[in-house]
């Protein structure tokens, strides 16, 4: 039973690496190419809605803020729950990890 939670403490946490990964990327590349490449520099019909930059203003769609806002206020969310997974990860494997037989 042991090796089986080492495994399964090992997998889970690694997911959790990964998902950690997954949301700083998303994070540092999503905004900067709405931003950046997507928007425009004037307000427009379609691209009616303001978001500052650097001191800049730039003009993105309603779809485009609401893609921004999700990435802007769900990032810290996933990353620090799949932290305290992975942390959680780690101690469950260690717990498992002293309860395996010791080999000479």
């Amino acid at each position: 039973m042991s090796r089986f939670t080492l495994l399964a403490a090992v997998v889970v946490g690694a997911l959790a690496f990964l998902a950690m990964i997954a949301a700083t990327v998303i994070w540092m590349t999503i905004p900067e190419r709405i931003i950046y490449q997507e928007s425009s520099a004037v307000q427009t019909p379609p691209f009616d809605v303001e978001v500052k930059q650097h001191g800049r203003s730039y003009f993105v769609t309603a779809g485009q803020k609401k893609t921004l806002d999700r990435i802007t206020d769900g990032t810290p969310t996933v990353w620090f729950s799949s932290l305290a997974v992975a942390v959680l990860a780690i101690l469950v494997g260690a717990a498992a990890r002293l309860r395996l037989p010791h080999k000479n």
